[in-house]
């Protein structure tokens, strides 16, 4: 997944609502602090596979709704 402004956003606005920083958001996902800041701040131009589909459900919300495409079978891509 392309880390876009979007997404450095989408987390911003979750850290904010939810009271949370990149370190409490990386131990609750199993992340390392250090990729949790890279993607905030924009250091880092790609999120994994893998990492993403840990990511997506928590910042969706935050995240444009222009930006989710919503399937028929109830699932949802940025």
């Amino acid at each position: 997944m392309k880390n876009d402004k979007h997404i450095q956003a989408a987390l911003k606005s979750y850290f904010d609502t939810a009271g949370s920083n990149a370190t409490l958001l990386a131990k609750k996902l199993g992340f390392s602090n250090g990729t949790v800041a890279r993607w905030v701040n924009g250091e880092a131009s790609e999120i994994r596979s893998s990492n993403w589909a840990k990511l997506f459900p928590v910042i969706k919300m935050y995240l444009p709704a222009e930006c989710i495409v919503r399937f028929e079978d109830g699932t949802e891509q940025y």
